[in-house]
């Protein structure tokens, strides 16, 4: 394929137009852009799912969903005790016009197809550095270099109670961006950036307190050219740079992204708010239309769909924030930006239906749940739940609460999927298995 190719190994065109190392010892493989290790070896002697490039069910917060940007996925319980999931990561770093960003780079090649137009006057060669400071969002492929990674991820429901956030040690310009600066934590070259709001004081005291888990990991993370710990949407991550392979370093991050969440979750717990399955929430208070620069509610055309849906069923809309303070462990994958209460039609049974994203909104790419109260006696899952493949759902009960959901991915904003027939499968599924009493 030559020094640079714009096709894959599979002769595509590739989505990024160039690429470049964090270090140097990374430099092969971002020519290559792809990993040169087979890791099904590693999959099959940890009892791991191996997926090659495709995607792993409850990660896409930190997937690419992307066959040429993501290779040797693994899913399963990690070694450290927890379901999680493992691959490298062709990760697409933002550039500016010419190819360039803050920080370090070795071997960069940046080979843009010349645009229509050309000729013509132009300022897409001013740079433009508000991407650097958005830990969760994503670059626009056509400008964007491939950075070799290696991702380490864990489901952690709770982490929905606080704002997403990273912290990482990942060059930046000096001033701008919703950042916390660590150095006068005793935490030197790492910042914590988030989106809009940053978690509470209190968490980020009991997250990075002397001798946390937290701190010990970044104090060894921070060798790495990049290393990050990074928490969105109900999953932990610690990313780094490189195409991790051997099998001692693979087993480390497993363990360390295990550690990081158990005490992601001691320190988040104290923001829930725990209540009876039966507890009525506080009701949202949101228009007909429109859409909330805050984020406040759902913008059109979600607002008109939720709505409907809601009087359609005769259910109410609670707030999000609350449903996750209230019930901090249910294990459906994501964060809920939509929750309905009332009796699931047909029935008697008191239920709630969850709408979760574990991508923005605007992908539609979550899962929906019904949740019901569990029978007595029922027997727990483990936290993360239990995948079923007929009918094609996953399940978990926790604290008395069954949760069953199913994935929504249809890319269509609005769209909440076929509602009715989920409802009907998952609730004849939960009476099935015993898991509800009617």
């Amino acid at each position: 394929m030559g020094l640079f190719s714009r096709k894959d190994a599979e002769g595509r065109p590739h989505r990024l137009p160039g690429y470049a190392a964090l270090a140097r010892e990374d430099m092969a493989d971002a020519r290559r852009r792809r990993p040169d290790a087979d890791l099904s070896g590693y999959a099959a002697a940890r009892g791991l799912d191996a997926l090659g490039s495709q995607n792993a069910a409850g990660y896409f917060a930190v997937l690419p969903l992307d066959a040429q940007l993501q290779f040797n996925v693994m899913r399963g319980v990690l070694p450290g005790g927890r379901d999680g999931c493992i691959y490298h990561w062709l990760r697409a770093w933002p550039v500016d016009g010419k190819g360039d960003a803050v920080g370090t780079f070795y071997g960069k090649l940046w080979a843009p197809p010349l645009p229509k137009g050309w000729w013509k006057p132009s300022r897409h060669d001013i740079p433009y550095i508000g991407w650097m400071f958005n830990p969760t969002g994503e670059a626009e492929y056509e400008s964007a270099i491939g950075v070799p990674c290696t991702v380490a991820a864990t489901l952690l429901p709770e982490a929905s109670l606080i704002p997403d956030f990273v912290i990482d040690n990942r060059a930046r310009p000096l001033l701008g961006g919703n950042r916390i600066k660590l150095k006068e934590r005793g935490i030197s070259g790492f910042e914590l950036v988030h989106d809009g709001a940053p978690p509470p004081d209190a968490v980020i005291e009991r997250l990075l307190a002397p001798g946390s888990v937290w701190r010990q990991l970044l104090a060894s993370g921070g060798r790495n050219a990049l290393y990050e710990l990074y928490v969105s949407r109900g999953t932990v991550a610690i990313r780094r740079n490189g195409y991790v392979t051997d099998e001692g370093a693979l087993d480390g991050m497993a363990r360390s992204v295990c550690a990081a969440a158990e005490a992601l979750r001691e320190a988040v717990l104290a923001e829930a708010d725990p209540r009876p399955f039966d507890s009525e929430l506080p009701a949202v208070d949101w228009p007909p239309s429109g859409v909330s620069v805050s984020g406040r509610f759902p913008p059109s055309p979600w607002l008109e769909a939720l709505h409907g849906c809601a009087a359609e069923l005769s259910m109410t809309l609670e707030e999000p924030a609350a449903y996750h303070r209230a019930f901090p462990s249910v294990a459906v994958p994501g964060r809920a930006f939509a929750v309905l209460r009332g009796t699931l039609p047909g029935t008697a049974v008191p239920a709630r239906i969850a709408f979760h994203h574990e991508r923005p909104l605007n992908d539609n790419q979550g899962r929906t749940a019904l949740l019901l109260e569990a029978a007595p006696g029922t027997e727990e899952t483990p936290p993360w739940g239990v995948r079923v493949d007929e009918p094609r759902l996953g399940y978990s009960v926790r604290d008395g609460i069954v949760a069953l959901w199913i994935l929504r991915s249809s890319g269509r904003n609005g769209d909440l999927g076929d509602l009715s027939g989920f409802l009907t499968t998952a609730f004849g599924y939960a009476i099935e298995r015993g898991l509800v009493e009617t």
